[in-house]
């Protein structure tokens, strides 16, 4: 497991909700097909009780994958359902995106140490 997934934080606030983040191997139960597999061999699911994630993914993709589960964290926490309009879905998103970013100072310091890892990998290819 990478050092992505070592400092992953524990769990994220979205709006008033709290969902525990979980690095698990993709044998686990959590993982089991609902969403099925992730192109790079990996999986994750958002449940209202938490996100997990397939430990086995490069770190591209794990910052793509998480981004995904958090998306569906804030239509959670915003009662988002398939006919919301979409200003309506971007105001929500505005508001708790922004909040989400103000309470989860650990998340955005690993986010951004990630991202720079990233490029860095990408500008030796």
């Amino acid at each position: 497991m990478s050092d992505a997934y070592d400092k992953l934080p524990r769990k994220v606030w979205v709006g008033v909700h709290e969902f525990t983040l979980q690095a698990v191997p993709r044998t686990h139960p959590a993982l089991a097909p609902i969403h099925g597999p992730h192109p790079d061999g990996g999986a994750c699911v958002f449940d209202p009780m938490g996100i997990f994630i397939a430990d086995n993914m490069n770190q591209a993709a794990l910052l793509e994958t998480v981004w995904h589960e958090l998306t569906h964290a804030v239509n959670h926490a915003c009662d988002i359902e398939e006919a919301t309009e979409e200003e309506d879905i971007a105001d929500k998103h505005g508001k708790v995106w922004t909040q989400f970013w103000i309470n989860n100072p650990r998340f955005s310091t690993w986010w951004t140490r990630n991202c720079i890892a990233v490029r860095k990998e990408r500008a030796r290819a």
